[in-house]
This record gives C-alpha cells, sequence and structure tokens, in this order.
C-alpha cells in the first residue's frame, strides 16, 4: 500500500458547533484506492473511516481544493 497524499480538512462538530480539525489520506493498494478519514488526532474516542474508491472517485478527490474538502464525510 502507497500513500499517494495526506491533507487536513475542517468540518463542523454536529455535538458542540464548533469548527474541528481532521485528516483525509488517499492511498493506492495494487488496482485500487483507500481512502482515510479521521475526525481528530487518535484517540480512544475519534471517529475514523475507510472507503474503498474507484480510480474516478480517487480522481475527484485528488483535484478537490483544500476548502473543498471533506466530501466523502457525509
Amino acid at each position: 500500500m502507497k500513500l499517494i497524499r495526506s491533507r487536513p480538512v475542517s468540518f463542523l462538530d454536529a455535538q458542540t458547533l464548533t469548527v474541528q480539525k481532521g485528516r483525509e489520506a488517499l492511498f493506492r493498494a495494487n488496482s485500487s484506492f483507500l481512502l482515510y478519514l479521521s475526525e481528530g488526532d487518535p484517540g480512544p474516542d475519534v471517529e475514523e473511516r475507510l472507503l474503498s474508491l474507484s480510480a474516478r472517485e480517487a480522481i475527484i478527490w485528488l483535484n478537490e481544493g483544500a476548502h473543498e474538502g471533506s466530501s466523502f464525510w457525509a
């Protein structure tokens, strides 16, 4: 597995209604892509997700600007 790109993202925390910092990272594994989403620093209460992306979705993610990020959180 190879890291292609990692970036910080801002998101609105639904419980506190404050802007929080998270991280997204795109990995290439053989012929597939994996997107790792983390809502903050590692810890027991941090929500993390791992999504399998098609090549098209990976290209869309790569072309998003920093202010357009976090589209896969929904």
